[in-house]
């Protein structure tokens, strides 16, 4: 009686195996070095789209930019109704931006953030926003919405003049933006960051970790 073959081995000739073997690696050396190039097209996309952003980003002493939002009563104001209203700080968040909901709760406890001067406005480009249901809060109107010139990262911030015009802007550096706050007597930007210090890294979803810039200059912010 023949003995069946056990193995595979015994089966497939050394040299079939090998092929397959090499075959096999090939293979899988090809999907890396696919998925390598993917990898660093969008990675080249977002730094030229960052650097565009950083160079269209706003500057102190250039007129408020024409953006429209919707208020609590599902009104459409430009952020000049809301300057000749008395608003002179604009602050920007995304709902699913880390760094904006660990600003959050400081916001929260702000005299200032809480008065008639002070704008929160939410801010997505991907999707239609809910109507703000609390007095200074707006949401950006996305169809509205110009080339990414104002806004060029979340949390974004900046303080405007009596005429008009911006005073100081901060954005893409989380420290920066706690500085200017600090600056606009928002909120206790040190001991907000020795706070977050402790925790887990703040980020958002267009920026580096806060923990990796608590001890670098805020030079982001753009004064005149």
């Amino acid at each position: 009686m023949n003995r069946l073959p056990t193995t595979t081995s015994e089966t497939m000739p050394k040299p079939t195996l090998v092929l397959s073997v090499l075959l096999l690696a090939t293979v899988l050396g090809w999907s890396r070095a696919v998925r390598a190039i993917e990898d660093y097209a969008i990675l080249r996309d977002d730094v030229e789209r960052q650097a565009v952003a950083r160079a269209q980003a706003l500057r102190a002493g250039e007129s408020l930019p024409e953006l429209l939002v919707v208020d609590h009563r599902g009104q459409r104001l430009s952020l000049g109704d809301l300057h000749r209203s008395g608003v002179r700080h604009f602050y920007f968040f995304r709902g699913d931006c880390a760094a904006c909901t660990a600003l959050e709760p400081y916001l929260l406890e702000s005299p200032v953030a809480a008065g008639q001067a002070f704008a929160r406005i939410a801010y997505s480009r991907r999707a239609g926003l809910p109507q703000p249901t609390a007095p200074g809060t707006y949401a950006v109107i996305a169809d509205a919405l110009p080339e990414r010139r104002h806004i060029a990262s979340v949390p974004a911030f900046f303080t405007a003049t009596e005429d008009g015009r911006v005073a100081a802007a901060a954005d893409f550096e989380f420290r920066a933006v706690v500085g200017l706050l600090d600056l606009a007597r928002v909120v206790d930007g040190p001991a907000l960051l020795s706070a977050l210090a402790t925790q887990a890294p703040v980020s958002s979803a267009e920026s580096e970790p806060a923990s990796d810039r608590l001890t670098a200059p805020a030079s982001a912010v753009r004064l005149p």
